[in-house]
């Protein structure tokens, strides 16, 4: 299955959520997903065609790592492999990790 994002949107392929603490805790479903949730970095994976790449000083490149706004988004599972992709406006990509 493609994901192809339209206009302003961006595909990101988040951080891993951690499934326990440094101590060995295995933490429940209910704090994943809160932490699935405010995870604020990730990959860029695709481009909608409409994204402002004004907004990123030139260039927004698949690859790029980059930060997002807390809580933005729509989370989308891949059904062929089970991974679990981000779909963001362009607006809600803050900065750029380098």
């Amino acid at each position: 299955m493609s994901i192809d994002p339209e206009g302003v949107k961006v595909l990101l392929l988040a951080d891993k959520v951690k499934t326990k603490t440094e101590g060995g805790i295995i933490l429940p479903e209910e704090a994943k997903e809160s932490q699935k949730m405010s995870m604020a970095k990730g990959v860029v994976v695709a481009i909608g065609p409409s994204v402002d790449s004004e907004f990123f000083d030139g260039t927004l490149e698949v690859g790029d790592r980059v930060w997002r706004s807390k809580y933005s988004g729509v989370f989308l599972e891949d059904e062929d492999d089970g991974v679990e992709y981000l779909l963001v406006n362009d607006e809600d990509i803050f900065a750029r990790i380098t």
